[in-house]
């Protein structure tokens, strides 16, 4: 099973030769329009106000997880109430945490009833909504910042990853902006802890809120959250009515891009596939447009976890009822086989 796991992810790596262009993107200024604008507000969970508990955001962390449901939406709740304030036509609201929920995380029967909710589950915030005119502008709350930075919480895309642009290292902020960015939409508001901010204070025409200060990476001081709520709201407020401001990020094209794994994770079996520009404990590979370089990006992050089915199996083996626990995982196994076989569809 993992044997064509990998081949598959293999499969999909752009992996010749690359040359970085000189910038790692542009900033073209926004076309302005007189009509009030669409807003799409996405989320995550890991930079909320009131927030200090790296639990909050988890579903299987069923006490901690029911708090941080309502500390992300009271902070979406403030932030739609800046964007209507600030002139929004209308707000659309995107799940972009995808933390495994059956269900998206912010609780619908406490959501500002102005908006209208994306309900498909699961949905990629990366790539399903992008589309040029569905949009006038981008907004983001609850985002952390990316791996190695010692914040809050720190990772891009998922952990254990680090991801280049044209040698620039990323934050999942940056790579929204780039995401819509391709479809011509701004990113246009943040929300999250000190260091995000300034990682993204060179996007000048971003209405950065800071809701915490990090202490480390499983740990913040919290700001006083009412206070915040009314920061959210200002800020929202401000980033709509500078919309005319707003500049849409683009990626320099061909792109180079590197997707590096980070201890305990390891990439060093890609560098035995012929072909595939490894080095480093990661892989190059180049980009025409922004959306082949996304999918090289999801091929890739699955194959930084190559060693996480070791842990997996490290733990099984320790459980008392490790050896029921492997029967049944090989006869599902096997099932699932039997089952592809019988099936008689084409390879």
């Amino acid at each position: 099973m993992l044997d064509r796991t990998r081949m598959a992810i293999a499969w999909l790596l752009l992996a010749t030769g690359c040359t970085a262009s000189a910038e790692p993107w542009t900033a073209i200024t926004k076309e302005t329009k007189t009509r009030a604008p669409h807003i799409l507000l996405t989320y995550d969970m890991e930079g909320l106000s009131g927030q200090d508990d790296i639990a909050s955001a988890e579903p299987e962390e069923v006490d901690a997880y029911r708090k941080g449901r309502q500390l992300l939406t009271d902070d979406v709740n403030a932030v739609i109430r800046g964007l209507f304030a600030g002139g929004a036509k209308s707000v659309t609201v995107l799940d972009g945490h995808g933390g495994g929920n059956r269900t998206i995380d912010v609780l619908q029967d406490q959501l500002d009833p102005r908006v209208e909710l994306i309900k498909q589950v699961p949905f990629d915030a990366y790539a399903d909504p992008v589309k040029p005119g569905a949009y006038d502008a981008l907004v983001a709350v609850g985002m952390h910042p990316k791996n190695g930075s010692g914040g809050f919480w720190a990772h891009t895309y998922t952990y254990g990853i680090d991801i280049a642009f044209n040698g620039h290292s990323v934050s999942e902020s940056e790579f929204l902006a780039l995401a819509y960015g391709a479809a011509d939409i701004p990113l246009i508001f943040v929300s999250g802890d000190d260091l995000l901010g300034k990682s993204l204070q060179p996007l000048s025409w971003i209405e950065y809120v800071a809701v915490k200060k990090s202490t480390g990476p499983d740990s913040a001081t919290l700001y006083p959250v009412p206070e915040m709520h009314k920061a959210l709201t200002a800020g929202a407020k401000r980033s709509v009515q500078r919309l005319s401001t707003a500049k849409v990020l683009k990626l320099s094209l061909p792109a180079e891009i590197r997707v590096s794994a980070i201890k305990p994770w390891d990439m060093s079996w890609l560098g035995r596939i012929p072909g595939v520009n490894y080095r480093d404990n990661g892989v190059t590979f180049t980009a025409q447009n922004f959306p082949d370089a996304y999918r090289g990006i999801k091929a890739l992050s699955a194959g930084t976890v190559f060693n996480y089915y070791d842990v997996i199996e490290k733990a099984v083996h320790e459980l008392p009822n490790a050896a029921a626990i492997e029967l049944q995982l090989e006869r599902e196994y096997k099932r699932m086989w039997l089952d592809a076989e019988r099936s008689g569809l084409p390879r």
